[in-house]
């Protein structure tokens, strides 16, 4: 089991990241948010495949329409008050999926309801000298959020029960690599009746949802249409 420690760190930064990922907020990167090890780990051995962080790639980031104009061009150094790890580290929080974006802006919970998702596209190509932490145990995903100034960017699952357990994020936390190599490209407005609950979200769906997959854009007008 995990030390009460870490289980302490999981409640502080699962906050963090519930707030990141809806309304653009500054967080610590990667919360720890299994309520075991065993049942954390078994995220790592999924079939399901995400580009590693250093690959070019499309990344989604989901919202509510009020904040959709600034995440256009994000900026890193914008932060909300709550959550005790913003002073420390702050990033924004991708995914490699549209439908696993929209998923956590339809139906994360302690937050307003909302009928509409509005889940931002962007090219992502990374310089060759990022510096990325790929996260493989419970263990590094603690250490992670203690040393998170040492890299540019943090990857990782993401355990909570209102998600799908395929839900892969990317903290981005370097201001200038944002600038230069996260560039919008379109906003997809997604009805919450089209997405999803939590475990129920097909793998398949994960899939299709991924930028590069050849089925997207006719996935996309599904979710859209």
């Amino acid at each position: 089991m995990i030390s009460s420690s870490i289980q302490t760190l999981s409640l502080k930064c699962l906050l963090a990241g519930l707030i990141a990922l809806y309304s653009f907020t500054s967080v610590a990167a990667l919360p720890l948010q299994s309520r075991s090890a065993e049942e954390y780990d078994e995220l790592f051995t999924r079939a399901l495949s995400h580009p590693a962080g250093n690959a070019n790639f499309p990344l989604f980031h989901g919202t509510v329409a009020q904040y959709e104009a600034a995440l256009k061009v994000p900026d890193i150094s914008k932060s909300h008050t709550e959550g005790d790890l913003h002073s420390k580290c702050g990033g924004l929080y991708l995914t490699d999926s549209l439908i696993a974006a929209a998923q956590f802006v339809c139906w994360q919970e302690g937050r307003p309801p909302t009928t509409t998702a509005h889940v931002l596209m962007y090219d992502w190509s990374p310089p060759s000298t990022i510096k990325i932490h790929a996260t493989k145990t419970v263990e590094e995903q603690a250490a992670a959020a203690k040393t998170c100034k040492a890299y540019d960017m943090l990857t990782g699952p993401m355990y909570n029960k209102f998600l799908t357990s395929d839900f892969w994020q990317y903290a981005l936390l370097n201001q200038n690599i944002a600038t230069a190599s996260l560039k919008y490209r379109k906003t997809f407005v997604i009805p919450c009746s089209k997405v999803f609950k939590g475990r129920n979200l097909p793998s398949a769906d994960y899939e299709k949802g991924q930028g590069l997959n050849a089925g997207f854009t006719a996935y996309a007008k599904t979710l859209t249409g």
